[in-house]
This record gives C-alpha cells, structure tokens and sequence, in this order.
C-alpha cells in the first residue's frame, strides 16, 4: 500500500498556507538535472502484478534516483510522491526541493520531514 508524502506550504491541520506557484515548480525541475518533467504522462509498474499503470500529469515529474524513476505529481499548489519500500532517499530529495520552494514534506498521517518541520 502506497504512502504519500507532500511538499506543501499549507498547514495540515488547519489548510492554511500558499499554495507553490506552477512556475516556481517548472523553475526547480529546471535547476536540478535529476528532475525532468515528461510527455503529460506518468509511468509505473505495478509491484504486484507487473502491469504498467499510466496516470495523466501534465505537470509531473520523474526524480531520476540510484534506484530508478520516481514520479512527483504537481496538482493544486503541491508536489506528491507515493511511497513504496524504502523511502529514506525519497524523503531527502523532497526535503531538497521543499527547501528551495520556502515549504516542507508532510505525510499522510500530518508528521513533517525536514528542517521546514
């Protein structure tokens, strides 16, 4: 089961915070040469089954990691990834990105990551 990690600048309690400007995130993907924005589409294969799952992103992502792509979506102000084994390496890159953005990496359950926590 997947686990979703946010780098917002909204409050999780309370939704309160700006939301991260499109081109602030285009100027990010920009800067770093292991981000790429891709063809509108994300790419994935099921752990389970091995089927190719494919999901419209206009605005997404991929984080060229050791350990292969991870897609970042960008919906309503925010960056996404979900989770899958180990995540240490994940959970820094976002840290990464949330420091450049002014914002922080919060989960699923409202725990915050990083030094914005």
């Amino acid at each position: 089961m997947a686990y979703t990690l946010r780098v917002t600048r909204r409050d999780p309690e309370t939704d309160v915070g700006a939301d991260i400007a499109l081109d602030e995130w285009r100027s990010v993907v920009a800067g770093d040469p292991s981000l790429a924005f891709h063809d509108g589409v994300l790419r994935s294969t099921n752990p389970i089954t091995g089927d190719e799952i494919t999901m419209t992103s206009p605005d997404g992502a991929h984080w060229s990691s050791e350990d292969g792509e991870v897609p970042l979506h960008f919906r309503r102000g925010t960056i996404s990834v979900d989770l899958r084994g180990d995540s240490d390496a994940v959970i820094a890159k976002l840290v990464e990105i949330a420091a450049l953005l002014g914002a922080f990496v919060v989960g699923d359950e409202g725990e915050r990551y990083g030094t914005g926590a």
